[in-house]
């Protein structure tokens, strides 16, 4: 990026890649890809979209390019809008400056593109799996636009209602509150009081999110208890001199399934390991305690977690109960990075 300066620089060095390696069309095939597609709109013969997409040899996806680091939510997709209504076979519609790219179709009344993104991907933030599973549907070997349209409407308003959401939960509205209020509140609705309930819906949004958390830790629990109880007893470490007498604790396996769920979008879950000793369990990529992500230590009745920084050096924290890993999951996601 710090060495992109053009349109044409973004398009060569971003815009093509993504296109060819991503999605899997031969940016060097017009059977594929054609750029500067001729879009006549109207009176204005020669408008050109600086990429379309083919597919059955109809443009199907048309692509604005912008220069890297261009606002794209400021610049707004106008040309690709009038494209769009121009080419009756386009069915999406890529607004990006080659790091951020939003999808876009006709779903709110055909032929007429949307004017928000049912998708969004930024490849300066973590991927998702959900979000790098519907760009995997637009690659040349699984295109399938009636199954892409199937979910788009879906992806679109759920996107819109989470981000809304995030915001209520952080900074509840007064019209949100109310609407709260009317079920739980009888008195006089006045600005005082609607202030005074903005902290108490804070505050209950905290305590779902972490009993739902808690739910799922619980769930995991439970359910690896009973694969361990069902299991044969495993063989003790031989490469531990200590290794004699360990017993592998339901918090043990709590916290190695917690460690899992934490980095399920960094790592496949199978790589992640235990290794349990008698004062200590570590938890490992690969079986190799070069790649420990974090320790947790069972000494004087306390429960501590050390994760190690980009030295190597643990940073050690206190746990009130195994499920508060939870908190920690930035430094052990940090960590595990340098392994991935």
């Amino acid at each position: 990026m710090d060495h992109v300066q053009t349109e044409q620089g973004t398009r060569n060095a971003l815009i093509n890649p993504f296109i060819r390696d991503v999605l899997g069309f031969d940016v060097e095939d017009v059977r594929d890809v054609r750029p500067e597609f001729t879009a006549d709109i109207g009176d204005k013969k020669g408008e050109k979209v600086d990429y379309a997409i083919m597919v059955n040899g109809q443009p199907v996806i048309l692509i604005e390019a912008k220069r890297v680091g261009t606002i794209l939510d400021t610049e707004k997709p106008n040309q690709l809008l009038r494209y769009f209504g121009t080419v009756k076979t386009a069915r999406y519609g890529i607004f990006t400056d080659g790091v951020k790219y939003y999808f876009y179709s006709d779903l709110e009344a055909d032929n007429v593109m949307d004017s928000r993104p049912f998708l969004t991907l930024d490849l300066n933030e973590e991927i998702q799996i959900k979000t790098a599973q519907a760009i995997e549907k637009f690659s040349k070997d699984s295109f399938d636009p009636d199954e892409i349209r199937g979910r788009a409407r879906q992806m679109m308003y759920t996107s819109q209602i989470k981000r809304e959401l995030h915001q209520q939960l952080e900074q509840p509205s007064d019209e949100f509150v109310r609407l709260l209020m009317n079920n739980v509140y009888e008195g006089m609705k006045t600005k005082d009081r609607v202030t005074e309930f903005q902290s108490f819906v804070k505050a209950a949004a905290e305590d779902v999110i972490e009993e739902k958390l808690n739910e799922r830790w619980n769930a995991i629990r439970r359910r690896d208890v009973e694969e361990t109880v069902a299991a044969s007893e495993p063989e003790p470490d031989t490469t531990n001199e200590d290794a004699g007498g360990i017993v592998t604790t339901e918090d043990e396996i709590a916290a190695h399934h917690s460690v899992r769920v934490i980095l399920y979008d960094i790592v496949d879950p199978s790589r992640v390991m235990m290794r349990d000793r008698k004062t200590v369990c570590l938890l490992l990529l690969d079986d190799n305690q070069r790649k420990t992500v974090c320790r947790l230590y069972f000494t004087d009745n306390r429960l501590r977690i050390g994760i190690p920084d980009a030295n190597g050096s643990d940073q050690i924290e206190t746990l009130d109960r195994v499920e508060d890993i939870v908190k920690h999951a930035d430094a052990i996601r940090a960590a595990a990075k340098r392994f991935a």
